[in-house]
């Protein structure tokens, strides 16, 4: 399993690390599937595919769709059909007592923590409006950005910026995630998008990447164009994510430009198969 380096993620006792779709795969149907690199997955997809999909038993896409909803967590390994109730559990314990023990001042609001998910779960991608939003939780605007980066670090959310922007202490997320879509069939169940979910997915996965131990991680930001980009040194990836039909229309046919789409194998290589990316960790 996927192991952070910042400190302050260890120090969340309630928080549950999550298992990649290919750690699920092993534990669910005991498959053993290999780790790639993003380069690999970039530009040795069209070789790998059909190594890893020689055997006709495997079908990532059906397995794929209960991961998504119930196997982010490995609590469905004891809790059968309580898995949302314990998840629920766990998301009050963080709220309540992990992200206190984790502030300089053991100071944060359990009500607006969770008022504040709520409202990013009902509306994901949340585009947040910082100023209404501290003025609707009765907080400041530094307080606001603050809880937003303590749900980061808890594994509930992930912040976007625009590639374009400088950031600092107190910047301010242009797009929110949830961390993993197992939180969307949770909080807002009757909101489930299937173009959330598998932007969710990719950036969840990808998102193990800034958790490597690197003197400069990659980013992962917002382009202009797509949906996500990922810079790497000097490296750039820019990324569209769809279903099956999906086309390349909304990016460049560059070299590092890449639609993901919500199928089994491809015959493209600016084409990738979404679940490939489980097999980052």
């Amino acid at each position: 399993m996927k192991q952070k380096a910042d400190l302050s993620r260890r120090a969340l006792q309630y928080r549950i690390p999550g298992l990649s779709f290919r750690e699920y795969l092993f534990l669910t149907q005991g498959r053993e599937l290999p780790v790639l690199s993003y380069q690999d997955i970039l530009f040795r997809h069209q070789e790998l595919l059909p190594e890893l999909l020689s055997d006709p038993e495997f079908t990532p896409l059906a397995a794929l769709k209960t991961y998504l909803r119930e196997g982010y967590y490995p609590i469905f390994l004891s809790e059968g059909q309580g898995y949302s109730r314990k998840l629920n559990e766990v998301i009050q314990l963080v709220l309540d007592s992990d992200i206190p023990s984790v502030t300089t001042s053991g100071n944060a609001d359990y009500q607006k923590l969770s008022r504040l998910l709520f409202a990013i779960a009902s509306s994901v991608p949340f585009l947040p409006n910082i100023t209404k939003m501290a003025s609707r939780l009765g907080i400041g605007r530094d307080t606001l950005l603050n809880y937003l980066k303590l749900l980061e670090k808890a594994d509930l959310i992930t912040n976007l910026q625009n590639e374009a922007k400088d950031t600092g202490a107190l910047t301010k997320p242009d797009k929110i995630y949830l961390n993993n879509t197992n939180l969307l069939y949770n909080l807002a169940p009757n909101q489930v998008e299937l173009g959330t979910i598998r932007e969710t997915f990719f950036l969840n996965q990808l998102n193990y990447l800034r958790y490597e131990a690197h003197i400069l991680p990659p980013e992962i930001r917002l382009p202009k164009q797509g949906d996500f980009v990922l810079l790497d040194k000097d490296d750039r990836y820019v990324f569209e994510i769809g279903g099956p039909k999906k086309s390349s229309k909304q990016i460049r046919t560059e070299p590092n430009h890449f639609v993901v789409a919500d199928t089994e194998t491809t015959g493209s290589a600016h084409r990738i198969p979404l679940w490939l990316f489980g097999l980052l960790y």
